[in-house]
């Protein structure tokens, strides 16, 4: 590996030396190392399959940086190097919570969600995990939902003969109620992929957002995802809500339905294990 190490950093530093290198874990799509060099610490990850996998993944991080909310890792670059796709980011050393964590991390992406855009979407296609992820622009988030989020998944999942074609059929019952379950609410630039794995805390306590499958969508959508594995921290709503407040009935009535999009995104993902999640909140909501 360490060979594979200094093919991949001669593109950005001459005479540069690897003193050591480990894995990272934590990760189901990418391999992850941190290299440490007589330059500085880099988090490198490498991926096969996918040529602009780490492209747009680049792209997504820069727009999270430039709207300065939360901490993001800094690039170094991305390529190919034999088959294999790679990106080079600044190491950020782990650190303990501070007290006011969570109420930071609640008004930093409060914040970050006030960044906003025309439309929802994004001006080009990215991945959430491993698998292509929509993004054509459009002026309803009910729209936007339906055909950029949850067809594309129910399509891929029927493919895969993971979902019974009488499930995908029902779908169709919750699309024609979602006008009076979801609010229209502005475009928000969302992180896109956030759960307990793919935020960090950095050296000084404070959060960092890292594996972004960014868009411009609906953030309610965002904090629903937070709660589908055990949720963050109550002080974390609380605070969020402080900073760009959520209509009473969203924690009640629309949490289970923006999961649908991640649930089967997991379905496709990871298999059959979560099929069962779907068929509930579906057979609750027709």
């Amino acid at each position: 590996m360490e060979e594979l190490f200094k093919a991949i950093l001669k593109n950005y530093f001459q005479d540069i030396k690897i003193t050591t290198w480990s894995v990272v874990g934590g990760g189901s799509i990418n391999n992850a190392y941190k290299v440490t060099t007589t330059k500085e610490i880099f988090f490198i990850k490498t991926y096969r399959g996918i040529k602009d996998f780490f492209e747009v993944e680049a792209k997504g991080l820069e727009l999270l940086r430039e709207a300065n909310e939360l901490a993001i890792p800094k690039i170094v670059g991305f390529g190919e190097t034999e088959g294999l796709s790679f990106m080079v980011l600044n190491f950020m050393e782990s650190g303990i919570r501070h007290k006011n964590f969570w109420q930071s991390f609640g008004h930093k992406l409060a914040n970050l969600h006030k960044h906003s855009h025309p439309q929802f979407g994004l001006g080009y296609h990215n991945y959430i995990g491993a698998l292509p992820q929509k993004n054509n622009y459009s002026d309803d988030w009910i729209d936007f939902f339906i055909n950029q989020r949850i067809l594309p998944q129910l399509q891929l999942a029927e493919t895969k003969s993971l979902i019974p074609a009488q499930l995908v059929n029902q779908f169709q019952d919750i699309f024609k109620k979602l006008d009076n379950l979801l609010p229209a609410l502005p475009p928000s630039l969302v992180h896109g992929d956030l759960w307990n794995g793919n935020f960090i805390v950095t050296g000084n306590g404070e959060p960092a957002l890292i594996d972004p499958a960014v868009y411009y969508g609906n953030r309610e959508m965002e904090l629903a995802y937070t709660m589908l594995f055990g949720g963050f921290d109550e002080e974390f709503y609380d605070c969020y809500s402080e900073a760009y407040p959520l209509t009473n009935d969203f924690y009640r009535e629309r949490v289970d339905i923006y999961n649908l999009y991640h649930l089967l995104v997991h379905l496709n993902l990871f298999g059959k294990g979560y099929l069962g999640g779907i068929e509930q909140i579906v057979k609750a909501y027709r």
